[in-house]
């Protein structure tokens, strides 16, 4: 579960897109027991 049961999603493809999103770059940071993908490039 995500804070207050939320979880957020990036998508990167799908049916309705004309392109895909690719990340070429990204890190994960932590603080205590929450994270995120901080997505540094990305390219479509």
């Amino acid at each position: 579960a995500g804070e207050g049961g939320e979880l957020e999603t990036f998508v990167t493809d799908g049916p309705m897109f004309k392109k895909k999103i690719t990340i070429k770059e990204s890190e994960i940071e932590y603080e205590k027991n929450a994270g995120i993908l901080l997505i540094k490039e990305a390219e479509i």
